[in-house]
């Protein structure tokens, strides 16, 4: 997932009648839209898309939980710990992971491509008018998310559940002995136990 942020997300090609490739255009989630021709090469520019600007603030903060994620796989034994509710707690550190894993997989082409004319997944397409060819398709940066999802999101659910589980099995005794003690203990009273004790004395004394 973290190498993901550093490949190409999406990539155009665009190809003359000859196959010859005349201009290329890669996205990246940090340097935008990148070309290994020159910019300045009139039928480049012309393919170039619009900037995308997905919120720098969310790569940051994916950054921030996939590496509080990483720790707690690495450290955090939720099986063993003893803190059950720190776990809990912690659980939701993967929930939010999937959240923006998801939000990469699903908003991304929605909110970003779509909106741009950029197709999803892949597809290519024929400009008659000046006799090109286009291929748009996602790479390996996005491809990368999706296995990412794949592969967090059982452990994710798994870390979830147990830490409900074994949160609900550490309450259970002591929610059962509070409601035993409030509906079986009565209020003492020293007087009537002595009395009682005293009748019970004299009727097995000769």
């Amino acid at each position: 997932l973290f190498i993901s942020l550093f490949l190409d997300w999406y990539g155009i090609q665009v190809f003359d009648m000859n196959d010859t490739l005349i201009s290329s255009w890669d996205y990246n989630i940090f340097s935008e839209w990148t070309t290994e021709f020159p910019e300045a090469l009139s039928i480049n520019d012309y393919y170039k898309p619009e900037n995308l600007n997905v919120p720098i603030i969310l790569t940051i903060l994916f950054i921030i939980v996939l590496g509080v994620s990483i720790y707690i796989i690495l450290f955090r034994d939720i099986e063993s710990s003893g803190n059950l509710k720190l776990q809990k707690n912690l659980s939701f550190i993967f929930l939010f992971l999937l959240m923006l894993i998801g939000f990469y997989i699903v908003v991304f082409p929605i909110m970003y491509l779509f909106p741009n004319y950029l197709y999803f997944p892949s597809i290519t397409n024929f400009d008659f008018d000046l006799q090109t060819f286009q291929i748009y398709a996602i790479s390996y940066g996005y491809i990368l998310q999706l296995i990412g999802f794949v592969l967090v999101f059982p452990y994710a659910l798994h870390y979830y559940l147990t830490a409900n589980e074994l949160g609900k099995a550490e309450q259970i005794p002591e929610v059962m002995i509070e409601r035993y003690i409030k509906y079986t203990q009565t209020p003492l009273d020293i007087d009537k136990y002595i009395a009682e004790e005293l009748e019970n004395f004299d009727g097995v004394s000769p």
